[in-house]
């Protein structure tokens, strides 16, 4: 399970083991052979590489990210409710969404989570590239009083994490913080970007946001996006941010 060939019962290969799960018997992971015999073809022509390779994976990644980011827009974003808040989560087609209900650890305020990933790694070196994720956290804690709630939530807020340090594989993230209006709704947003140091032109890119119109409720929602061109970066976030609504409550 160490790279080498699948075979079927006739002896045709019919992938190629490229990784495994670590704990488990016999689990392994393959390329289709139909892209290995591609690969052998464009082989047969191409010139041997005898400099560093880095500008080349940067443009593959590139074109894999473009893809991505046209995937991901071309389908609107459907409406989550949580109370008054929608928010916006990618299609069952597009990506797979867990979450969780009112949460029974939580006494005096209720919670909700969702979670949603769309499943487009690209395994680059030694870091994971390709995959745009997205989640909430709703609250309803009029039991609390608007004080009491007002620090609980800018203390999850200011829990979340953003890569601050540089680190070999990429620059400091640089952040950008505003109070928005979309959908009727006052936002808090923090934008924050971090640049790959050997891979010119690609980024992760998070956005976090909360919003800011409610005395003893909110919603929380945070997308994080690796490895995309700046410009792609920013259509994600405005996409993502353009999905929130508030519907005022009788």
């Amino acid at each position: 399970m160490s790279g080498g060939p699948a075979l079927d019962d006739s002896g045709q290969v019919i992938g190629i083991n490229v990784s495994k799960r670590q704990g488990g018997e016999l689990l392994s992971f393959l390329i289709p052979s139909a892209f290995a015999k591609a690969l052998m073809v464009r082989a047969g022509s191409a010139k041997p590489l005898t400099q560093p390779t880095h500008a080349e994976v940067a443009r593959q990644l590139g074109e894999h990210q473009a893809l991505l980011t046209q995937k991901f827009m071309a389908v609107p974003l459907t409406q989550q409710k949580h109370g008054g808040y929608s928010v916006p989560v990618p299609e069952d087609s597009l990506a797979r969404c867990w979450g969780r209900g009112r949460d029974p650890d939580f006494k005096a305020f209720d919670l909700e989570r969702t979670d949603c990933q769309i499943d487009s790694h690209v395994f680059a070196g030694d870091f994971n590239t390709g995959y745009i994720r997205l989640r909430y956290e709703s609250y309803d804690a009029r039991k609390l009083g608007s004080l009491r709630f007002a620090a609980m939530y800018s203390q999850s807020f200011s829990n979340e994490y953003f890569a601050t340090r540089g680190s070999r594989k990429a620059t400091p993230a640089e952040c950008s913080e505003r109070f928005i209006e979309t959908g009727g709704m006052a936002m808090r947003a923090v934008v924050c970007m971090s640049a790959y140091r050997k891979l010119p032109g690609l980024y992760d890119v998070s956005v976090l946001t909360m919003s800011v119109n409610q005395p003893a409720s909110g919603v929380q929602g945070r997308m994080d996006v690796q490895g995309v061109s700046f410009e792609n970066g920013l259509k994600l976030v405005a996409h993502y941010l353009d999905g929130f609504r508030w519907e005022v409550q009788p």
